[in-house]
């Protein structure tokens, strides 16, 4: 069966149907009327500007000038699903159905689903019907399940696996010595940051959460902990998105300030300060850095604050229901236009599990997809980002770096920004 603009016509309905509540729908927030049908102002989703003019043609009406919409497209979202298998297994309005099982699935990539043991592992076999099959140079690939950094070095050692997907923090200067050519550090596009439950006091004062952020010390974090590379990140936007660096100073260590600022909102030196927690899903290395900053805001403002960690499905629940006070989070994504940092603290966004909502920030949001001048674009971001460090329902950490071990026979590995792979040019040698 092949391909056709009718199905990302239908991955693009489904994608945005009310009932699926894709966190990624805003993705695709760019097509004319797309907004109004993800959000339920209509159930008409032709009149949404996508439709295909034949199998072979598909038309994409913009809500307004995107200039960058082309980048934007080469993102997964985007990408087509098999609706005929979807409509089999009733996946088309609801999550949670059978069509993703290993007897049902159906891709069109150079590997197939062949084999997957719960917790165990998940094997692809090179697909017979692919277009370029003869190209493809590994007959399977095999992927582990391990949340353990620590387990994951092990096995790597032992030669049990080839590519990991990080490195232990305490790792890093050993291989760098040991092993330099298996230890890759390449730019990533994403954040490291801490959300704050700005519906909970005390971090409903915007005052507490500026205190908090202003006593990290993020070079200290980069320098003596993650030390691959990453950048401290005053701002949540990192430079050089289409061209766009910030001129907002951001937030920094003030040690000081932070004091000032804690004092002012009613807790002076950390007194009354209630008892808090900061979650992070399991992970030896969200735990090392939870425990530095969880050091430094006992001794630079005395407050003291539970750690607590979950496995991810759990971390997931509670980020998105609102059941934490501070989280550790992540943004990733395409480094094709600063609006797709900056949109995801906008009210209701589906990364914006702070819950802030401003209604300046949002008008603000809005101005920057209507305007087309580059210079005038990044006045519009700059406000922006002036305004999420007023408010600091979040708080920056670092900008990642993609770090990984990979083993000397495998051949054609290429990094790039987004930690994605073109597997079937990869090669193994004796």
């Amino acid at each position: 069966m092949s391909v056709t603009a009718h199905d990302f016509v239908s991955s693009s309905e489904r994608i945005l149907a009310p009932e699926i509540a894709s966190e990624n729908s805003e993705a695709l927030y760019f097509m004319a009327g797309a907004t109004d049908f993800n959000q339920g102002r209509s159930a008409d989703f032709s009149t949404v500007g996508c439709r295909a003019i034949d199998d072979r043609t598909l038309e994409i009406r913009a809500a307004r000038p995107t200039p960058f919409l082309l980048r934007m497209m080469s993102a997964r979202t985007w990408f087509p699903i098999p609706v005929h298998v979807l409509k089999q297994h009733g996946g088309m309005h609801r999550k949670g159905t059978q069509w993703t099982r290993l007897e049902n699935i159906v891709s069109n990539g150079p590997y197939v689903l062949t084999e997957w043991k719960q917790n165990q592992f998940i094997q692809v076999s090179r697909s017979s019907t692919y277009w370029d099959r003869d190209n493809v140079n590994l007959d399977h690939i095999k992927f582990f399940p391990i949340e353990s950094e620590t387990f994951e070095d092990a096995a790597y050692r032992a030669v049990q696996l080839h590519r990991t997907y990080g490195v232990p923090v305490t790792k890093i200067e050993t291989y760098r010595k040991e092993r330099p050519d298996e230890l890759r550090i390449s730019p990533f596009s994403g954040t490291y940051y801490y959300s704050f439950n700005t519906t909970r006091p005390p971090l409903d004062d915007a005052r507490v959460r500026q205190a908090l952020a202003m006593a990290i010390d993020r070079k200290g974090i980069t320098d003596e902990i993650t030390r691959a590379g990453e950048l401290p990140a005053h701002r949540f936007t990192p430079d050089g998105i289409s061209g766009y660096v910030s001129t907002v100073p951001g937030v920094s260590l003030n040690r000081e300030r932070a004091r000032e600022l804690l004092a002012e909102a009613g807790f002076p030196g950390g007194e009354g300060f209630p008892t808090i927690t900061l979650l992070y899903n399991t992970s030896e290395n969200h735990r090392v850095i939870a425990e530095a900053v969880q050091q430094m805001w006992q001794k630079e403002l005395g407050v003291d604050i539970q750690l607590e960690n979950q496995e991810w499905k759990v971390y997931l629940d509670s980020i998105h229901l609102g059941n934490f006070d501070i989280s550790r989070n992540a943004y990733i994504v395409a480094p094709d236009d600063p609006t797709r940092f900056l949109e995801s603290t906008r009210t209701g966004h589906g990364f914006n599990v702070a819950g802030w909502s401003n209604a300046g920030y949002d008008r603000l949001l809005t101005a920057s997809l209507e305007e087309v001048e580059p210079t005038k674009r990044w006045e519009i971001f700059t406000t922006m980002e002036e305004l999420l460090f007023e408010e600091m329902p979040i708080a920056p950490i670092y900008h990642y770096t993609n770090k990984y071990l990979i083993r000397p026979e495998v051949k054609n590995w290429t990094d790039n920004m987004l930690n994605t792979y073109p597997l079937r040019e990869a090669l193994l040698e004796p």
